[in-house]
């Protein structure tokens, strides 16, 4: 585990820094699924990454070693259909570290630390999606815990 890791808030600060490794990780999906994920260029990942610092209800956290950002979390609350025994939840729409400070434990760091945020909220449960082709990434997902509930389904039209 890497101690010289420090995970903070996600501020405009970190937007420069946090552009390399959402680029690496846009050219990552587009790669294993150009059909669903696009290549976006820095001034589309510059604004999406600013309009959700500034969206309400949305909350970012990063990795920061040496004060360079080498992940990020971007996480919110969601509220499921009343019918469920946990219906508002954590949602990760996107946990990133960066390529060569993987497997250091800064994943498991920052999954902490929205754990943290969750239970101080009273919410018990997180919820994230995944591509099949992210094996790393399921791996990691299943050993801190995360088990298959559900499939997302799409439909071409």
């Amino acid at each position: 585990m890497d101690k010289d890791i420090i995970i903070e808030q996600f501020t405009s600060k970190h937007i420069e820094g946090a552009l390399d490794i959402l680029q690496e990780y846009d050219q990552f999906h587009h790669a294993s699924d150009p059909k669903h994920f696009k290549n976006m260029d820095k001034e589309e990942e510059f604004n999406y990454l600013k309009w959700i610092l500034e969206e309400d209800g949305s909350y970012g956290i990063v990795a920061t070693k040496d004060n360079k950002v080498v992940g990020f979390a971007i996480f919110g609350l969601l509220l499921k259909p009343s019918n469920f025994a946990s219906p508002e939840v954590t949602y990760i729409s996107e946990m990133v570290v960066k390529d060569g400070f993987r497997s250091r434990g800064i994943g498991e760091k920052m999954l902490k630390r929205i754990i943290e945020f969750s239970k101080t909220r009273g919410i018990d449960k997180i919820e994230l999606e995944i591509t099949n082709a992210n094996e790393r990434g399921i791996g990691f997902y299943r050993r801190t815990g995360f088990y298959d509930y559900s499939k997302v389904m799409f439909l071409d039209i």
